[in-house]
């Protein structure tokens, strides 16, 4: 059976290879190997052939790594970015070998490398692989400690912060976004500002602060809008969307979802599209529309399968399953919520390990298989127990983050301001002792002029005494002459 199986799937690839136009890119040209240019847009196509244009003219390595990098930061499709930093990353690692590299060039290849790791780091969690993601970010993190990247390093503070987001390590998450919210506020760097300020917004929402959250996501939403980041738009307003849901505004909540999937659509960001389907998904299951709701949670699912990310499927085939549920239709719910509990576990994930099991243990009493439901029940309860436990201490330890974020920044403005008052009081100082030179240099030209005015007198006194003498004389001589 067997043996079959593998000569018809041998002959439908055959068929498949035979039906499908393939143009594969010539690696001289294009960098990479295997680059099948008839999968690709024409707007990557373009973009891809500018950089490129652009390598070819380069005279310097950290020219061809910047034009490279380019493709790497600009295009959204799977089947591109991750194999031109592949090469970034190999490149730039070759190029720093390399012996005699004057400071400036050594400095701007560490950045380019740095930044390929972090991609890397990036690719491994969206594949649920964190240990590797977090090792990546690590050594990613050193390097840009190292060159003294703090732009660089605020955005892999970001990164790593996310995983432990996720792993319900909350302590560590929000001293990673604080580190990047204050290393973007001294670099005046308003994406990263507004970047941060999403990240700490996302965990005020999952700790249930609706209001602290949605002026986080708020003042996001109006930095993107003034930077015209349309990625970052569409992120903070799913967030925004999320609050509306929360308080049941459902048209505002399917209003922010809607535009943020027409932004992420202009940019062809996949990732974003099934973000945005799956929060549209609860708002349609909610207002009862389960046809609808499952329609949208099933082309999200699509998508991030395609893109292999894990820790969406997981997340996507729980809510799938619970629809079912709630049709009755057992044997589909408890083949998709099985299958999400095992990449929950698969993850290490709490959060998601207990919401399937939650599911799980509903289907199996409905089945009437309550030795299943013991099961998953025990498992359910130590994972709300443990995911109460972390988010029972998320509060308390977000305002500690929160206190000494303000703390750093109030010393920040202290010593700011007693440098200033210092400068000011030297600045004082100073003022007085040119006053006071000034003061000197007044009384003593005064004490010259009136010393010149004395001795002028007294020449003038000695003259006159002088001649009336002579004077005097004259008349004695005179009179003796008389």
């Amino acid at each position: 059976m067997s043996a079959i199986r593998s000569i018809l799937l041998f002959y439908f690839a055959l068929l498949s290879t035979s039906a499908t136009s393939q143009d594969y890119a010539l690696v001289d040209q294009y960098l990479i190997d295997s680059l099948d240019l008839s999968v690709i847009s024409v707007k990557d196509k373009q973009l891809i052939d500018s950089a490129l244009n652009l390598f070819q003219q380069c005279n310097s390595p950290v020219c061809q790594a910047g034009a490279v990098s380019l493709i790497v930061e600009a295009s959204w499709d799977i089947n591109v970015w991750p194999r031109y930093n592949r090469w970034l990353h190999d490149f730039a690692s070759n190029q720093l070998a390399t012996i005699g590299l004057d400071s400036a060039t050594r400095q701007n290849l560490s950045i380019s490398y740095a930044g390929a790791l972090n991609n890397i780091g990036y690719l491994f969690n969206a594949y649920g692989e964190t240990d590797s993601a977090l090792y990546y970010y690590d050594r990613c993190l050193e390097i840009q400690k190292e060159i003294d990247d703090k732009s660089g390093m605020s955005g892999t503070y970001i990164n790593t912060g996310y995983i432990f987001l996720n792993q319900g390590l909350i302590e560590k998450a929000l001293e990673y976004y604080y580190n990047s919210l204050k290393l973007e506020e001294e670099l005046g760097n308003q994406a990263g500002v507004a970047r941060a300020r999403n990240g700490i917004g996302f965990i005020q929402y999952k700790q249930g602060d609706s209001e602290g959250a949605k002026t986080n996501h708020v003042k996001s939403l109006q930095i993107r809008r003034a930077l015209n980041d349309e990625y970052g738009m569409a992120t903070s307003l799913n967030n925004i969307g999320l609050v509306h849901k929360d308080n049941e505004a459902w048209q505002l909540a399917i209003e922010h979802f809607e535009e943020a999937m027409a932004l992420q659509e202009k940019i062809d960001d996949q990732a974003g599209i099934a973000i945005s389907l799956v929060n549209l998904g609860f708002v349609y299951n909610e207002l009862g529309r389960m046809q609808r709701a499952e329609e949208v949670w099933a082309r999200s699912l699509a998508i991030s399968t395609e893109l292999q990310d894990k820790r969406s499927i997981t997340s996507v085939l729980n809510n799938l399953a619970q629809l079912s549920l709630s049709r009755r239709q057992l044997s589909k719910a408890r083949t998709r919520a099985t299958r999400s509990l095992e990449i929950a576990q698969e993850l290490n994930y709490p959060q998601s390990i207990r919401d399937a099991s939650e599911t799980l243990t509903k289907i199996s009493k409905k089945q009437g298989r309550w030795q299943e439901a013991l099961g998953h029940h025990e498992r359910y309860v130590q994972m709300k127990d443990s995911v109460f436990n972390q988010e029972t201490v998320t509060a308390s330890i977000h305002e500690q983050y929160r206190y000494r974020y303000q703390q750093q920044a109030m010393a920040d403005s202290i010593r700011s301001a007693n440098a200033q008052a210092l400068q000011d009081a030297e600045n004082a100082r100073l003022q007085v002792l040119a006053t006071k030179r000034r003061q000197t240099t007044y009384f003593l030209v005064i004490g010259i002029l009136l010393s010149l005015a004395f001795v002028w007198t007294l020449l003038n006194r000695v003259r006159k005494v002088r001649e009336q003498k002579q004077k005097i004389e004259r008349q004695n001589e005179e009179l003796a002459i008389q």
